[in-house]
């Protein structure tokens, strides 16, 4: 009986350890997930930039734009996107945020000579006024995009 009973202890109190973990590292699964669809399926501040629009939505557009050349198959890419759409809400009617599919979007890229992605362009009435290359910090989106507000 004793034997059993302190086997049972250590199996629940095991069981319950594994559960804690999966548990967090459910949430934070989950959590990512989340970030990733609505990434992927962006939302009302998020423009999908394309070589057909890009043109209209960015070289025309009065202000300043920031357009993220992304890759699905991109890992920092992945990194900075939730970081682009943060954007995209805390400048929402100020800035306009896009992003473009390098592989859809060829021509695009071409133009603007990216070479590596993710590329975050930065433009001011439509002239392309700066670039910051890699999965920077939110901090250094937000300074380059400030100091062309200003």
């Amino acid at each position: 009986g004793n034997a059993h009973m302190s086997n049972t202890n250590i199996r629940s109190y095991h069981g319950a350890s594994v559960s804690r973990f999966s548990y967090s590292d459910y949430a934070v699964g989950c959590a990512q997930t989340n970030v990733r669809e609505s990434t992927m399926a962006g939302n009302e501040n998020l423009l999908e930039v394309s070589d057909d629009n890009f043109s209209q939505e960015i070289e025309k557009s009065e202000g300043v734009a920031v357009v993220d050349f992304w890759a699905a198959w991109c890992g920092p890419c992945q990194v900075i996107g939730p970081i682009v759409q943060e954007l995209a809400t805390d400048y929402a009617g100020k800035v306009k945020v896009g992003k473009l599919d390098v592989d859809a979007n060829i021509n695009t890229a071409t133009k603007f000579n990216v070479r590596s992605i993710p590329t975050i362009l930065f433009f001011k009435d439509g002239a392309h006024v700066d670039t910051v290359v890699g999965a920077v910090p939110k901090a250094t989106l937000v300074a380059t995009l400030e100091k062309h507000l200003g």
